[in-house]
């Protein structure tokens, strides 16, 4: 079968609906009936796939970019560590001060907050992942693909190895990565550029711009790092063992199973 044009054949489940399969190496759009065999023979590692069990495939740097559920919880993790934070250094700090750039007033947000968001904010993103692969919002990304195994070089636990199937060992080590990056620059900037005193709000404001620019390393990384086929199959096992037609029960048990991703 070539991939030089759209080619028509039947579909597995023989009601006439078309499976796609978007090769982005030439730009062809190719039909086929089998998604297993699309995946493997057609696709290749760096194309989309809409399946007919209704999943949608990714590219590492599709997934990145576009999936409405990475870019809707990086989002929304940026605003909760804006507000969350700002509520509570305000409540702390704001009738103290100056502060030493050395204190632990100041260091204290600057190297706990890396380690701290990378296993918290990612923790309970599992609940309503299912529910976004069943609308196409996110989606398995295949091991194989040229960004992840580009990414990999840096990033250990995106390689293929039984260790990094379990969500919070990927998340210390993004974590402790995150903090050999984000501590030195941030201890300089509150030591040169705004210390070595700093006056109360500053040293609010710049623990809450700091705190809130992690989640835009941490949660897409976090998000690829569950997308990955085999580590995607773990998160629908504990989640979908987790369902029950009672909506609160529902999310109880996938809160109880999703750190366990």
């Amino acid at each position: 079968m070539s991939c030089s044009g759209e080619v028509p054949t039947d579909t597995a489940d023989g009601d006439g609906e078309d499976n796609f399969v978007d090769d982005e190496r030439n730009g062809n759009n190719v039909e086929v009936g089998g998604a297993d065999e699309a995946l493997s023979s057609e696709a290749g590692p760096n194309s989309k796939v809409h399946v007919a069990n209704k999943k949608k495939y990714f590219t590492a740097r599709s997934l990145l970019l576009s999936s409405p559920f990475v870019l809707g919880q990086t989002l929304f993790n940026v605003v909760a560590s804006f507000c969350g934070p700002l509520l509570c250094f305000w409540l702390l700090f704001s009738g103290g001060g100056p502060y030493a750039w050395n204190s632990g007033e100041v260091l204290g947000p600057i190297i706990a907050s890396p380690l701290a968001c990378a296993i918290l904010a990612p923790a309970f993103v599992p609940i309503g992942m299912t529910d976004a692969v069943s609308k196409g919002w996110f989606g398995p990304v295949p091991s194989h693909d040229d960004g992840v195994r580009c990414l990999a070089r840096f990033l250990p636990f995106l390689r293929p190895a039984d260790v990094w199937r379990v969500g919070a060992v990927r998340h210390l080590v993004l974590g402790t990565q995150l903090s050999c990056v984000a501590i030195p620059p941030g201890i300089l900037i509150a030591r040169y550029a705004l210390g070595p005193d700093l006056p109360a709000w500053t040293q609010i404001w710049f623990s809450v711009a700091y705190i809130a620019l992690l989640p835009i390393v941490v949660l897409p990384l976090a998000l690829l790092g569950f997308a990955l086929e085999p580590n995607l199959e773990r998160v629908e096992n504990l989640i979908g063992a987790a369902d029950d037609p009672r909506a609160l029960i529902k999310l109880a048990k996938r809160a109880w199973a999703a750190p366990k991703c």
